[in-house]
């Protein structure tokens, strides 16, 4: 950047249609820049019978565009006429055809197209002339957008780029000037162009001296002439969303060629050090979008929609963060795999033979109140049954999940997992709101009724507690999957009638016929959750009977119905998570996981849904992971490799899968890099923060931005969870590691003493020694930091020999980091030497892990240290 004597000189009219101050203003004669009134002349004769042509607005780089009527529909347009050397480029029948494809675009951020043609030897198109302002406009009277509006404007022409992108169409020429404001919601102009010069090729174009785009705002390979796709509008709204974050775009100059060469050479400047509230992800996700590279870019705009999206979620709430456009992608396994979609309107009530429903508005309260509540963040909580009826309560879940997931599809709506909202059963209203950060919540009552029927009572309240609407469903017990669609219909009349929201919901129509199987997975479930709820409280014996009572009804289920795949996936997830409860107790898991596996094939042979293959990955990598099955090399590869497959299946198919993405995360840790690990950690934590290992997600987190050096992400992950988690002792050593991060103030003594003070405190007995072991060894590189060698190098020296470290890889290569903070690279090199010998380390595995990892930055290209790992 080089400041704002070198901001992009204005092009008001590039948008293709007029606003307040968005255009040069018309010089008296009627004519604006570049036009002349021959040519004004010309236009109106030649549209004289269908438009009404009042005056020129201004000039683009490919057109002018000018204030017409619409005499047949009376309405203001702008009409917007290719310039005589752009025209016969392309050439008149080219560009027809084009535009008319073109206009077929339809979608809420892209400005239509009336009409096209050629008329008098001109070539033009016709488009609505919006009464607003452009982008351009605004950051002309703002210069820096708040960052919440920034990514919501970005996010929408992104939402406009991609949904073109999936045409074939890239639009070559993104820039503030070409997004338009209307009621503050972006619309992006100048498809029409962008189709014609696609289809025409950039060669013809580039033999008039034209080029299309404009240089701020162009990718490198735009720039220098190279192949130009979606990479590259994905590139140009990085831009963009700089400019609306820092006030100016990320390169200038004082000609064209130099600012081109700036994209194609220069280092994205720091957004945070022009303005310092912007987010650290923010700022990466605007770097990867400037990436000079395409392969390095998010690859169309839709997918930079989705992490634009997510960042929204991150700069709004600490509490829990949701991947919208993976929640709306395939079904969560709970939800059944085939999801028909229903398009509520307000008051629908349902009227299918054998229901009873009855759905009214509150009129106790003041409409004002509607009006405050927030639309996008809301929860379902759990579904109540009576008290200790073991009959009823499993299918009361099975209705609060099935309301979530449909919920979760709404484009617009945010809503938390239930892996949030369990825990908060029986708490009030206004509590558990304040604690998910929602604005809306929907309760429900799940009772018994005479004549073998059911009543679901389902009322939408607000964050208060109070209920602004309420809908009551009758049904015979033997129709459970009819209740649940008709729950799903009416919880989105509700919602559409309170919040004048358009809702879509997508009801769970098809996947099962069943009732019975249904609901044996709904008690198979929650067999499952109280196996877990009785291991915490001591009771083994118990937790293993509920482990037995699952196991038993999920293969219930699959007789009952065996096309349905949902009982395999979710018998394919107890059992893994019963593996991990038997090797918390000291039970064998091996059995368990073969199992797992078996029930995963199974579910894949039914549905190659993404919930399949998630959960058939999980349990082939954890097989891996603690060596089950052949001791073969090979077949272990094999085993890692498939369990590779699945799990990167999986979150294709459906971005919101969590589990699938924190094992993949695991898994790159041991065959990818770092960074890939870390990314795809971020992802699991973003879809659902609350998933059932949120814990050691968050610590992994931590970790793995403490060892890429970056120390904000690490301070940011350890403070939430010390919050979310204040009792865990991977908290307090995570506290350790912010103390030897290299850019932290050098700690007093004191202060590292005390923190691993914490760390032994906050462990359990059994293996608090091999805590304080490992926490002395981070507290000996925040002395050694500190300048406190002589004390840092007595630590580790009496880590390292006490018998139990002597075998521990992990600690010989933490002593290692650890002598090197205290520049003793002599005894580092020795406990790598140790190291090696312990640890099954591969060069290539040495290789990556150096070039990343900044402990190693001072010793990497020691020849020594080479010559240890054959690098």
């Amino acid at each position: 950047m080089t400041g704002p004597d070198h901001a992009p000189p204005a092009d008001p009219t590039t948008a293709g249609i007029t606003v307040p101050g968005a255009s040069e203003p018309a010089p008296a004669s009627g004519t604006t820049p570049g036009t002349t009134p021959g040519t004004v002349t010309q236009l109106s004769e030649a549209l004289a019978e269908r438009y009404q042509v009042e005056r020129p607005l201004g000039r683009g780089g490919m057109a002018t565009v000018y204030l017409a009527r619409d005499r047949k529909h009376d309405r203001a347009v702008a009409v917007k006429v290719l310039h005589p050397e752009l025209a016969a480029s392309i050439g008149g029948e080219r560009f027809l055809r084009e535009i008319r494809l073109a206009a077929t675009l339809q979608h809420p951020h892209v400005l239509g197209l009336y009409d096209s043609g050629s008329a008098g030897g001109l070539l033009y198109y016709v488009m609505p002339f919006v009464d607003g302002e452009s982008l351009r406009d605004r950051l002309r009277r703002e210069s820096q957008l708040p960052i919440d509006d920034a990514l919501r404007l970005a996010a929408e022409v992104a939402s406009a780029l991609g949904y073109a992108h999936a045409q074939g169409i890239v639009h070559r020429d993104v820039k503030p000037e070409n997004v338009l404001l209307a009621s503050g919601h972006a619309i992006v102009a100048d498809f029409g162009i962008a189709r014609a010069v696609t289809s025409a090729g950039a060669e013809k174009l580039t033999e008039t001296g034209m080029a299309l785009g404009t240089p701020q705002y162009m990718s490198p390979e735009q720039g220098t002439g190279g192949e130009t796709g979606p990479a590259s509008d994905v590139y140009a709204l990085g831009c963009v969303l700089f400019e609306m974050l820092a006030g100016e775009p990320p390169f200038t100059g004082p000609n064209a060629m130099a600012v081109i060469a700036k994209h194609a050479m220069t280092e994205v400047p720091s957004l945070r050090t022009v303005r310092g509230s912007v987010p650290p992800d923010v700022e990466a996700l605007v770097r990867r979008a400037l990436a000079k590279s395409p392969a390095d870019r998010w690859p169309n705009a839709a997918e930079f929609e989705k992490a634009l999206r997510l960042a929204m979620a991150r700069t709004t709430t600490t509490d829990f963060r949701v991947d919208d456009a993976g929640a709306r992608a395939a079904s969560r396994a709970r939800g059944l795999p085939r999801w028909a979609l229903l398009a509520v309107g307000a008051g629908v009530a349902a009227t299918a033979a054998g229901a009873a429903v009855v759905l009214r508005a509150r009129t106790d309260r003041p409409a004002a109140a509607a009006a405050g509540l927030d639309a996008r963040r809301l929860a379902v909580l759990r579904v109540d049954a009576p008290a200790g009826d073991a009959e009823l309560q499993p299918v009361a879940d099975g209705l609060t999940d099935a309301l979530a997931d449909a919920l979760r599809t709404v484009p617009g709506l945010t809503v938390p997992s239930a892996n949030a909202t369990r825990p908060l059963a029986g708490v009030p209203v206004d509590s558990a709101a304040r604690a998910l950060a929602v604005g809306a919540v929907v309760t429900g009552r799940l009772e018994p009724e005479a004549g073998d029927r059911l009543r679901l009572t389902l009322t939408l309240r607000d964050a208060s507690g109070a209920a602004f609407a309420d809908t009551s469903l009758v049904r015979p017990r033997a129709e459970l999957l009819a209740l649940r669609d008709d729950a799903i219909d009416q919880a989105g009349a509700m919602i559409r009638q309170r919040l004048g929201a358009e809702v879509a919901l997508r009801a769970t129509r098809a996947g099962t016929t069943s009732a019975d199987a249904w609901a044996l997975v709904q008690r198979a479930l929650g067999e499952s959750r109280r196996a877990a709820t009785l291991l915490q409280a001591g009771d083994t014996a118990g937790r293993v009977r509920a482990d037995a009572a699952a196991d038993a009804l999920f293969a219930q289920a699959a007789e009952r119905d065996p096309r349905w795949a949902v009982p395999h996936v979710e018998h394919a997830r107890h059992l893994y998570r019963a593996m991990r409860r038997n090797r918390a107790t000291g039970l064998d898991p091996a059995p368990l996981l073969v199992r797992a596996m078996a029930e995963g094939d199974a579910a894949v042979a039914i549905d190659s849904s993404a919930a399949a293959f998630g959960a058939r990955g999980i349990a082939r990598y954890w097989a891996w992971l603690i060596r089950v099955g052949s001791p073969d090399l090979g077949a272990r590869q094999v085993l890692a490799s498939s369990a590779q497959s699945d799990l990167e299946r999986a979150t294709r198919l459906d971005p919101g899968q969590a589990d699938a993405w924190r094992w993949l995360s695991h898994y790159y840790v041991n065959f990818r890099t770092l960074t890939d690990a870390k990314l795809a950690a971020v992802r699991a934590y973003d879809t659902d923060p609350f998933l059932s290992d949120a814990e050691g997600l968050l610590d992994a987190l931590a970790s793995q931005s403490f060892e890429l050096g970056q120390f904000e992400d690490l301070r940011r992950y350890c403070t939430e969870l010390q919050r979310r988690f204040p009792t865990s002792a991977r908290g307090a050593e995570c506290e350790l590691k912010g103390l030897a991060a290299d850019d932290a103030p050098r700690p007093s003594a004191a202060q590292v003493w005390e923190a691993h003070a914490r760390l032994v405190e906050l462990t359990a007995l059994p293996t608090r020694p091999a805590a304080a072991r490992l926490g002395s060894l981070y507290a000996a590189m925040a002395l050694g930091r500190a300048g406190l060698t002589d004390s840092a190098r007595a630590v580790i020296a009496r880590v390292i020999d006490d018998p139990a470290a002597r075998e521990d890889a992990g600690l010989q290569i933490v002593a290692a980091f650890a002598y090197l903070s205290t520049g003793d690279r002599a005894r580092a090199l020795e406990r790598f030497r140790v190291f090696a010998g312990i640890a099954r380390t591969s060069s290539d595995q040495m290789r990556r892990t150096s070039s990343e990892v900044w402990f190693y930055r001072d010793v990497r290209s020691d020849p020594e240290f080479r010559r240890i790992f054959g690098l």
